[in-house]
């Protein structure tokens, strides 16, 4: 019989202490199991993903990556996602819902983003153990236990600071596309690399094609200065490097499921 235990612990309304600080805790939770399919979501929230054992794998818009031992994967919010388990092995998974650009900084400084949402960290104890102590917290409903949550998540995030570091040839990879970035000639040059070699090389290391990577810098940069700025939709284009705000406008509904008009005003509502 296949193996399912599945733990939950759910926060209310964040605080306003929370929201002022930009970080909060929805949800924790931590399964175990061999029967574990999810074809396709889109959350308003952010999700994080630990699996402590097994392997499966994960779907990040139209990307998919293998997910084993010691990987940790990131969905950002509004983004279409799915994973499972393989049904022969399961996996053995610690979760958590949140919410806030502070938490998205941080993370990022870690190196997670859109076009970067796994990192191998090993059985990190500190993290597993962050994961646990907020699904407790959550679940005892003390006093104040949504603040004392989100200081263990901060905790998690800088753990995965310390520890999430690329790789050298990845970095160099990474470094050479930037919003700057005009073709994939200029990339390679920048890399030191043929454009046949550069392309062969980064779907290699890092999962994703050069472009996908580009677009998914752009989306993330769009979707910063779109929450945070009140510049227009055709500034945010050029900031990123697009100069049709047009082709941006479809670029950015296709990758985030919504124009950057009603993301902006979703955002806002928040």
């Amino acid at each position: 019989m296949k193996r399912r235990n599945f733990k939950l612990a759910l926060a209310s309304s964040p605080t306003q202490k929370e929201r002022q600080m930009g970080i909060w805790v929805i949800s924790s939770g931590h399964f175990d199991t061999a029967d574990h399919v999810l074809k396709s979501r889109t959350f308003e929230q952010s999700l994080l993903l630990y699996c402590l054992d097994g392997r499966g794998s994960f779907r990040l818009g139209e990307t998919t990556y293998a997910i084993g031992n010691g990987d940790i994967f990131y969905t950002p919010a509004h983004f279409n996602h799915g994973y499972e388990c393989d049904p022969l092995v399961g996996w053995n998974l610690k979760w958590l819902h949140f919410s806030g650009s502070y938490a998205e900084n941080l993370l990022r400084i870690a190196g997670f983003s859109a076009v970067s949402p796994v990192r191998n960290i090993g059985q990190n104890d500190s993290v597993s153990r962050g994961f646990d102590r907020m699904r407790s917290i959550l679940k005892s409903k003390q006093m104040d236990y949504s603040i004392d949550a989100t200081r263990a998540f901060i905790d998690v995030l800088v753990e995965l600071i310390k520890v999430s570091e690329p790789k050298d040839m990845s970095r160099n990879l990474l470094e050479a596309v930037t919003l700057e970035s005009q073709n994939l000639e200029s990339a390679a040059r920048k890399a030191g690399y043929s454009k046949f070699h550069f392309c062969r090389l980064f779907k290699k290391v890092t999962g994703v094609t050069p472009w996908t990577y580009a677009v998914n810098l752009k989306l993330d940069k769009a979707k910063e200065l779109l929450m945070n700025s009140d510049v227009s939709v055709k500034e945010v284009a050029l900031s990123v490097g697009i100069n049709d705000p047009n082709y941006f406008t479809r670029i950015f509904a296709k990758y985030a499921g919504m124009s950057p008009v009603k993301y902006r005003k979703l955002m806002s509502e928040r």
